[in-house]
């Protein structure tokens, strides 16, 4: 003789109860911010994840038409995004879970910070900073021709007051994994990425208007693709 089983396992329980707290913390935060409400949801016509991994490409053209806010809070999530308020955990790996990352996001109206909690853009600053962040990434002109640049910032003491120096380590393989699902997440939106290691810290600190203890460490140019070519032999993507 069997024995009835509950309506609803434990699993099931706590996806419930992710998805409650995280209702309840957005609109309580959202009561004491100005932030910007975009849709929700996984893009249409999604191309799925290894369709994804075999198409990107390095993109450094772009058409110029901008790319909407309702994007450009996909491709933050993609990096941070909350995805269980009971554990915190984010939509990409972070060390004993201390989240040291913050991402903006530059385009032509200004600068938005993402609000992981909510999962919203608040306004940073209404200044089109692009041109800036180009001149402060040695003046490759795919950063100032972006539609948008995501800039991956870092509070280095989140990790590193558990794991001491390692932690500095640590934080950098997160930046890459938070890269990697922009990167992804930009195809799937038909967008062209690339992604930008060479710039002064200094610099892209005063265009985006941040202090320590952020700094600066993964900068990702983002637009409507121009080229579509899968690059030449021995072409690094």
């Amino acid at each position: 003789m069997g024995v009835a089983r509950p309506l609803m396992g434990r699993r099931d329980l706590i996806g419930l109860s992710c998805g409650v707290l995280l209702a309840a913390t957005a609109a309580l935060l959202r009561s004491s911010r100005p932030v910007v409400t975009v849709k929700r949801g996984v893009p249409d016509g999604d191309v799925g994840l290894f369709a994804a991994m075999r198409v990107r490409r390095s993109i450094r053209e772009y058409t110029g038409e901008d790319v909407s806010l309702d994007d450009v809070q996909m491709l933050c999530w993609s990096a941070q995004g909350m995805t269980c308020p009971i554990t915190g955990y984010r939509a990409s790996p972070s060390a004993g879970a201390k989240f040291p990352l913050e991402v903006f996001a530059a385009v032509s109206r200004g600068v938005y910070h993402y609000w992981p909690e909510a999962d919203d853009l608040k306004e940073h600053s209404t200044r089109d900073v692009r041109r800036k962040l180009s001149m402060a990434s040695l003046n490759q002109p795919w950063v100032r021709d972006a539609a948008v640049d995501i800039v991956l910032c870092a509070e280095y003491e989140r990790t590193t007051v558990r794991y001491g120096e390692r932690g500095r380590r640590y934080v950098h393989m997160e930046a890459g994994h938070a890269a990697q699902n922009v990167l992804l997440t930009a195809v799937a939106l038909g967008l062209g990425a690339v992604p930008i290691g060479a710039f002064d810290e200094d610099g892209v600190s005063m265009a985006l208007g941040i202090e320590y203890p952020l700094v600066p460490v993964y900068l990702i140019s983002i637009g409507h693709p121009a080229e579509t070519s899968c690059g030449t032999e021995g072409e690094q993507l």
